[in-house]
């Protein structure tokens, strides 16, 4: 896909054609718009980070494919690029877990709902491949650990039909937290003390206010895939 100087590929997820206020520079902060090269599929993350974790892996998973030459645009979950997003190859959601809700859920259905209604409204001859969907949840769980309930709990099974889902793990300042995050966590800690065996991540939660579980080792998955569906 390639964006003209002078277009504003900004869309909202919730009005689709009002166009909010972006940066087209690239910076340190991940919220910006590349221009992808011509012949290589571009990849469009979409993101929403509360305590910092899900924009530190946002940034290390664009530095890991930028390694791979792969094109890779930015934006918050506010400010979306929507014009001619099916030029990307895959678009990547990333958010926080917080009480198993997923905070980036409704705009990956939205999202979802406007790729089908736009391809039943494109005429056959017209149509571009249709981006690979992939979410990327951020929470304190293992990544190893079971994580089809919170799925479940996010998606309906025909809304979890085409996304790949990737479970990475963040971290935890206590001190930084909002109250009814605090709320959540304290009841959480209560929950993990009142059982019989716990995990080794269980156990850090209960004898420290902060943790720190993010790394950058665990995207290993996430770019394998990407890059295996990006050739």
């Amino acid at each position: 896909m390639q964006i003209s100087q002078n277009q504003n590929p900004c869309k909202n997820f919730a009005t689709i054609l009002k166009t909010p206020n972006m940066e087209n520079n690239h910076t340190n902060t991940p919220n910006h718009i590349n221009t992808p090269n011509k012949s290589q599929k571009s990849i469009l993350i979409v993101y929403k980070s509360k305590y910092g974790a899900t924009k530190d892996y946002v940034k290390w998973l664009e530095k890991a494919l930028a390694s791979r030459q792969i094109a890779c645009d930015i934006c918050q979950e506010d400010k979306p690029p929507i014009q001619d997003f099916c030029g990307y190859g895959a678009v990547v959601f990333a958010g926080g877990l917080y009480g198993g809700e997923l905070s980036i859920a409704k705009s990956i259905k939205d999202f979802a709902r406007h790729l089908t209604q736009r391809g039943k409204s494109t005429p056959t001859p017209n149509k571009l491949a249709t981006p690979k969907l992939h979410c990327i949840l951020v929470g304190l769980s293992s990544p190893q650990a079971p994580h089809q309930s919170t799925i479940d709990k996010n998606f309906t099974p025909s809304e979890q039909e085409g996304i790949e889902f990737h479970f990475l793990q963040g971290r935890l300042d206590f001190g930084k937290l909002d109250s009814a995050d605090r709320e959540r966590m304290n009841a959480y800690r209560e929950m993990l003390r009142a059982r019989a065996s716990r995990t080794s991540e269980q156990e850090a939660l209960l004898e420290n206010d902060a943790v720190d579980f993010a790394s950058k080792d665990s995207l290993r998955s996430v770019i394998d895939s990407l890059v295996a569906k990006s050739e």
